[in-house]
């Protein structure tokens, strides 16, 4: 269902010509992602497909290039380690802070 509702977003937001709200529906939690990630799980590996897309258009609109010295490894193991220190938080919240953090070091 989540996914459903990620890709309807995704349609939505292609057809917008003036768009530059961002909706983050249903984001999993962290306390989701660390099991996911011990587990390996398929929807661990969504959310981290979801994570670095969101990281891409945070780049994109921003016109900052936060993700040319970093990658996917590094990012996993930040939202990891960011999931750990806060599981009441969501994923979304850490993209967020790992944006920022990205921007800071730029």
């Amino acid at each position: 269902m989540k996914l459903l509702r990620a890709m309807i977003v995704m349609v939505t937001i292609g057809f917008s010509t003036n768009s530059s709200a961002v909706i983050v529906d249903g984001a999993a939690s962290c306390g989701q992602w660390a099991a996911g990630s011990v587990a390996r799980s398929w929807a661990h590996i969504a959310d981290t497909a979801w994570v670095l897309g969101y990281l891409s258009g945070k780049a994109v609109n921003s016109g900052a290039d936060v993700l040319r010295n970093t990658d996917k490894a590094s990012i996993v193991l930040w939202m990891d380690n960011y999931c750990n220190r806060n599981p009441l938080k969501d994923v979304g919240d850490g993209a967020d802070s790992l944006f920022i953090e990205l921007k800071n070091v730029q």
